[in-house]
């Protein structure tokens, strides 16, 4: 997660950088639709977003990494699997994040309802036969 991070922060510090980014995004056949979002420590589903988008543009970030020598924050191909397979954990977490932040009021119910899919899916994920996974749920 901090190569993607550090990437978001490389595209994001320079106008430069981003034009070369629409540029490779052309060439694969991509157009930026969506904004490339950076991490906030205290929200989940702004971590989420970052982690999304970048996989979004995945191909986009991988060219760049092989042309742009200055680009060294690149995930690796075993780093971007790793991410694909954390991200639908990280949905939960955005769902339900984005449900208590949006509530004018946080009910018991919807408290209680939101941490329970939380800790099942934790635990679930602790059997997990990949060893990132489970170690990432405990």
């Amino acid at each position: 997660m901090i190569k993607i991070l550090e990437t978001m922060k490389y595209l994001k510090g320079s106008e430069g950088i981003m034009c070369r980014f629409d540029e490779y995004a052309k060439i694969v056949g991509m157009k930026r639709t969506k904004g490339l979002h950076l991490d906030v420590c205290t929200r989940w589903n702004v971590t989420y977003n970052m982690i999304d988008s970048a996989t979004r543009y995945r191909s986009v970030l991988n060219h760049l990494a092989e042309d742009y020598a200055n680009f060294k924050h690149c995930p690796s191909r075993d780093e971007w699997n790793k991410v694909e397979r954390i991200t639908p954990f990280l949905i939960s977490f955005n769902d339900i994040t984005t449900l208590f932040s949006e509530t004018d009021y946080l009910t018991t119910n919807l408290y209680f309802q939101g941490v329970s899919q939380i800790e099942l899916l934790l635990l679930e994920e602790m059997k997990s036969q990949n060893s990132f996974i489970s170690n990432t749920a405990k």
